[in-house]
Parts: structure tokens; C-alpha cells; sequence
């Protein structure tokens, strides 16, 4: 519910920029400035941390620790099939060391069913937050990258 409301609430914010956080999204992260900079990873983040789940300190994620978070010590994911993966679910494709390029993340718009499922990201189709197919965003990764659906925590659990 949260998630989607602030997921879908930032439709069109942000510049995408490899860095995170980046100077020119302010000092207020449960409400950044739209015109900021941001990657995939940390557009997760800061929604996750308005809707109010657990997330690290100062935006310290990328796809491989988010990855190895889910399927281990479930700070702030936990690792879901991909048969559970739901809207509000987080999809996580890692290759390599899941910095830069190697990598990509974002969440479900609705209920997991393959390449043409909606997912809300910063980056992967364009230069700004958009709800665009899994298939048109994240395909050039799959060669040789891992698909992990991860639910998150909520904060106080």
C-alpha cells in the first residue's frame, strides 16, 4: 500500500545519476527535491524509508547487497519466490558486483507474471522515475544475472 502510494507519487522525479545519495536531493530524504539526482538503488531506498521500512544508513545499498540482504541476513529484504512476488515487492537483478551497470532494481507495480510485469524504477527506460515492463528495462542483464524478488521489512519488526 505505502510503497506503491510513494513509488507511484514520484512518477517523473528525478535525474538519473550513478551516485547516491546525491547532493541535490537535499537533506530531507522522506522528502527529497523531484529536480535531484538519484540511481536505481537509491530510489528504492528513498521510498522505502518514506513509506517506512527498514533501509540502511544514508542510502548505503546497492544491487549486490541488497541481493545478498534478501537471501541472508534480512536487515531489510527478505527473499520471496517468484511465484509470491507481489505489487509493493522489490525485483533485484545483480551481475557481477552489482555496482554501476552491473545491476538494476526496482518495484513491482503489480503481481509478478514475467517480462511484461510493470515495475516502478529510476532509470532502465529513461532518465526519470517510470512504470515500464520488466522485458523493456532489465532484459540486457539476464545473461548473466540473477533475478531475486525480495519483500521489505517493515521498520519496528
Amino acid at each position: 500500500g505505502e510503497i506503491l502510494q510513494v513509488a507511484k507519487g514520484w512518477l517523473g522525479w528525478f535525474k538519473y545519476l550513478q551516485l547516491h545519495p546525491s547532493p541535490d536531493l537535499g537533506t530531507d530524504f522522506k522528502n527529497p527535491n523531484k529536480e535531484g539526482s538519484t540511481d536505481c538503488s537509491g530510489y528504492v531506498w528513498l521510498v522505502l524509508n518514506k513509506a517506512g521500512y527498514k533501509v540502511p544508513p544514508n542510502m548505503g545499498w546497492y544491487t549486490m547487497s541488497m541481493e545478498i540482504d534478501a537471501k541472508g541476513s534480512h536487515q531489510y529484504l527478505k527473499e520471496v519466490s517468484e511465484s509470491e512476488a507481489t505489487a509493493g515487492d522489490i525485483v533485484i537483478v545483480n551481475t557481477g558486483g552489482g555496482a554501476g551497470s552491473n545491476g538494476h532494481t526496482g518495484i513491482l507495480s503489480e503481481k509478478w507474471i514475467g517480462n511484461n510485469t510493470k515495475v516502478l524504477q529510476q532509470g532502465g527506460s529513461g532518465d526519470s522515475v517510470n512504470n515500464t515492463a520488466f522485458g523493456m528495462s532489465f532484459t540486457s542483464l539476464l545473461s548473466g544475472g540473477t533475478v531475486t524478488f525480495a519483500r521489505p521489512i517493515k521498520a519496528g519488526n
